[in-house]
């Protein structure tokens, strides 16, 4: 008989039952009949999952110690009060144990892309987030009643479903975005020193480490990671189209340039850093030009000084 509770009992909570076996079993383990064996089988459960009484625990045991009418010394209550309630405690912490197990337990969802690739994602809100070449995003496949929590590693484009009750939060390794509901673009590369937000509509709020920003449409927020500054400019409204294969370069050090390109195209440039000009350049590609015809615009464009 104990070995057939034992196993029953471990099958409910391997949720190996369908509901209606499950709810008879619930109702099974508080009746009085076999409570030693129950009791066994709960206590194996517990051990298994490396339980540990902390203060709490023993804070509610000496509250039934007490109404019960039985003294508070330490040591009579572990001797014998622990074991008259673990019929009582042990269960109730099995259950509390497996229930914030469950509900902490959130299935996280990575999506990634490889060079000169790009993907589009649909959150579990209904929001669309397009992610760019050599990016990476993480967010919950449930999100919780407060906040939409995302995760960016590279560039995204995001569409995001308006819900005035629970905001949606972009966090990147040096600043965070919130939002309500509008488009933006976050580009934060880790080995590029500039951290860029732009806002296509509605609004976001920007969080850095040392101060708040408010962006409106047609603007971005520059953040340098080397020095800590920040800069807010207004941008056209074609400066996030690289969702179409546009490649928009904004005053960028020639060194910046090769990195968004390599990104691109799935292609290594062999070239000393140091050697580079720091002038920056803005030049724009619109027409899916390959890679060869970039290279000699910006030939022509920065005189081949590099």
């Amino acid at each position: 008989m104990a070995n057939y509770i034992s196993k029953l009992i471990t099958r409910y909570f391997s949720k190996r039952h369908n509901a209606d076996t499950e709810i008879k079993i619930q109702q099974w383990l508080i009746d009085g009949e076999h409570s030693a064996e129950k009791n066994e089988a709960l206590s194996q459960i517990w051990a298994q999952i490396n339980g540990k009484a902390d203060k709490n625990v023993y804070a509610s045991l000496r509250a039934v110690n007490a109404k019960i009418g039985k003294t508070s010394s330490k040591s009579w209550f572990l001797k014998n009060t622990l074991p008259r309630v673990a019929a009582v405690i042990v269960p109730f912490l099995v259950f509390a144990g497996v229930w914030v197990y469950q509900a902490n337990h959130i299935e996280i969802i990575e999506v990634a892309t490889l060079a000169s690739e790009q993907r589009e994602i649909r959150l579990p809100d209904g929001s669309t987030v397009w992610l760019n070449a050599c990016s990476k995003i993480s967010y919950p496949a449930k999100f919780s009643d407060s906040v939409r929590n995302i995760s960016l590693t590279g560039e995204a484009y995001f569409s995001v479903v308006r819900n005035e009750k629970k905001r949606f939060e972009v966090v990147v390794e040096n600043l965070t975005v919130e939002v309500l509901g509008t488009q933006f673009n976050l580009k934060a590369y880790p080995e590029d020193e500039l951290v860029t937000t732009t806002l296509t509509s509605g609004k976001v709020a920007v969080l850095l480490p040392e101060e708040k920003y408010t962006l409106r449409p047609n603007q971005e927020l520059v953040y340098n990671t080397a020095d800590k500054s920040a800069t807010v400019q207004g941008v056209s409204d074609n400066s996030t189209n690289w969702r179409d294969g546009s490649l928009i370069f904004t005053e960028l050090t020639i060194g910046e340039i090769f990195k968004e390109l390599e990104r691109r195209f799935d292609v290594r440039f062999d070239y000393s850093q140091s050697t580079l000009p720091n002038d920056r350049y803005s030049i724009k590609f619109t027409n899916k030009e390959e890679l060869p015809q970039i290279l000699n615009v910006i030939q022509d464009v920065t005189g081949g000084g590099f």
